[in-house]
């Protein structure tokens, strides 16, 4: 496998619990978007979201909910080729060698939110109370484990991040071999796939 097939989609076939982490990443950004807009996130809450933003009186907009269908799927096609490159690349038989290492926080929220991946993919009915439980428990794994994977503190090598070394491999024109331009704007990286 080449350094970009990394951070593909994952193949059903091959790769079911990547798709049972997808299915995550699609219930979770769902699942968030419909909080926001039913205001069932406090005002507090929303104006500390906003604070992050660097723009002057950020804390007097409202949150971004209105976006469009296409920016929501470009978000979860992000995060969800993030989880498949983390994933690939943390096997031990891979022969691609990256120099990004999990953390010691990312390494256990990374097993934890794969075992929680295998009890789903293990139960198949979907209407039992174990069922909701453990979609609940991976969903919440998840979201775990990508949250130390945005808190990892570099303090040698910039590369020792899964997300930068993400990113790199995103950065890469598969078929020149080379990093692509920086003023590509139309989909570079093939996000809007179907």
């Amino acid at each position: 496998m080449n350094t970009v097939k990394l951070a593909d989609l994952p193949r059903a076939r091959t790769e079911p619990l990547l798709g049972v982490l997808c299915n995550s990443i699609d219930r979770i950004v769902e699942q968030t978007h419909r909080s926001v807009c039913e205001d069932r996130i406090n005002v507090f809450d929303q104006a500390r979201i906003n604070s992050f933003l660097l723009r002057p009186r950020a804390t007097d907009r409202p949150l971004m909910v209105k976006l469009l269908k296409s920016t929501y799927k470009t978000y979860k096609a992000t995060w969800k080729r993030l989880i498949c490159f983390a994933h690939r690349t943390v096997q031990p038989n891979q022969p691609v060698r990256l120099r990004h290492r999990f953390t010691a926080a990312q390494m256990t929220n990374y097993d934890q939110m794969m075992a929680s991946a295998e009890r789903l993919s293990n139960d198949e009915s979907a209407s039992s109370d174990y069922f909701r439980e453990t979609t609940a428990c991976l969903d919440r794994d998840r979201l775990a484990f990508c949250i130390s994977l945005l808190d990892h503190d570099l303090k040698a090598c910039l590369f020792e991040s899964t997300i930068v070394g993400f990113l790199a491999v995103l950065g890469i024109d598969e078929v020149k071999g080379v990093l692509r331009d920086a003023y590509l704007h139309a989909d570079p990286v093939g996000l809007h796939q179907d």
